[in-house]
């Protein structure tokens, strides 16, 4: 996978399978095809990886409006990469990174997993503007947790993956 940094022109977007957009967002609800809460694989991290929980990015936002930072123990201007997790913008969560963490800290990679506001409690392009705020805290914070505000990537599963891209064209 070749990755490129966050910035006015260029975005890593890892698009996978999802309904579209209009499936949910439209009508507030899930689709038909929508199963059961899925059981979440295990978050893995190295031995000695620091490991932030809940940072909230929007100051008394709303619960959902937090990220986890997965840090290599003495990141020093380390890149950074930015986990969105995926569910048709109506379910799942942060913690779904798996063994994120521990490949991406092996390289010497910050990883921050976020989460954002989910549908029916809000509409799109709400989600949407809670990964720009996400992105933004990142960009302006992440130096105090040892990564590289010029090294920014995004790693985004499901409909919510082309956020990145709506917001450039927005």
């Amino acid at each position: 996978m070749r990755l490129i940094p966050l910035s006015a022109l260029s975005v890593v977007v890892c698009c996978l399978t999802a309904p579209p957009c209009s499936a949910i967002c439209q009508n507030g609800k899930e689709p038909a095809s929508a199963t059961a809460e899925e059981v979440k694989p295990p978050i893995v991290t190295l031995p000695d990886s620091v490991v932030m929980k809940d940072i909230a990015y929007i100051t008394d936002g709303d619960p959902l409006q937090k990220m986890d930072i997965y840090a290599p123990k003495e990141a020093e201007n380390a890149p950074v990469v930015v986990f969105i997790h995926g569910g048709g913008l109506s379910k799942r969560d942060k913690d779904e990174v798996s063994s994120q963490p521990k490949l991406f800290n092996a390289a010497g990679i910050i990883v921050v997993s976020i989460n954002y506001r989910l549908v029916p409690a809000v509409t799109h392009p709400e989600n949407v503007r809670d990964v720009a705020a996400a992105i933004a805290w990142i960009s302006r914070n992440i130096s105090k947790h040892g990564g590289d505000p010029g090294q920014i990537f995004v790693l985004g599963h499901s409909e919510i993956g082309r956020a990145p891209s709506e917001l450039q064209s927005h």
